[in-house]
């Protein structure tokens, strides 16, 4: 597959970087830390800090989890979330044009704090069924509608650093923050090499909750564009 895509590209147009001529500082992105003035994208950019902070849990032991539980074919039941995922993409749109971007973002980090919950239940129908879809609204509702909402407030100069600089925040110290907090949250409710699930769980639940009081309380709906 690989060399069929290398061989794709040598058919491509030539598109060379458009770096030639500007700042250094404007090549890297460092303009897009003035979109740090807006209050709404200084709450967006906690919010989804701390989301990908907890994302960790889910993405390193929901597997695991769900072994301990016994479910069946664990790594079969989570695809569940891309099929929910691909729904809600193509929900977007309508979701947009009828409640607005705030409305959907805040279901989408709500959700987060619903999802976790449910798998804090150790409710194993519950978490088949419900838990581990709901992964799909809420990475789509609020992860991916967020790099929408930076793509609007943006000015067009600063929409290509504006979308960097937020993947590096989410993807590179929260993820990392979240790998570090949920092993030491994992290590301190183990014992006897069982671990105590439901507390585990309950710690990216109040973690997401909090986040969408936040949300909810300081965040504006930005202008209709």
């Amino acid at each position: 597959a690989h060399a069929l895509l290398g061989v794709g590209a040598r058919l491509l147009p030539h598109t060379p970087p458009l770096g030639r001529g500007r700042p250094f500082a404007e090549v890297i992105g460092l303009p897009a830390l003035t979109l740090f003035r807006d209050r709404s994208f200084v709450v967006f950019v906690i919010v989804a800090f701390t989301a990908h902070v907890m994302l960790s849990f889910y993405s390193v032991f929901a597997n695991m989890y769900c072994h301990d539980l016994g479910m069946w074919r664990p790594e079969f039941v989570m695809t569940s979330a891309q099929w929910t995922e691909v729904a809600c993409l193509a929900a977007m749109p309508f979701m947009i044009r009828r409640y607005g971007m705030k409305v959907t973002l805040a279901i989408g980090i709500t959700t987060w704090a619903v999802r976790c919950g449910i798998l804090a239940s150790e409710n194993l129908t519950w978490i088949t069924w419900l838990g581990v879809p709901l992964q799909g609204v809420a990475y789509t509702w609020f992860t991916i509608l967020g790099a929408l909402y930076i793509d609007r407030e943006a000015p067009p100069h600063l929409r290509a650093g504006a979308q960097g600089l937020m993947l590096f925040i989410s993807n590179g110290p929260g993820t990392l923050v979240g790998n570090i907090v949920s092993g030491m949250v994992v290590t301190a409710y183990t014992a006897n090499g069982v671990t105590d699930w439901q507390s585990v769980w309950m710690v990216p639940t109040i973690g997401c909750a909090i986040a969408a009081i936040v949300f909810v309380l300081c965040f504006r709906d930005p202008k209709k564009s």
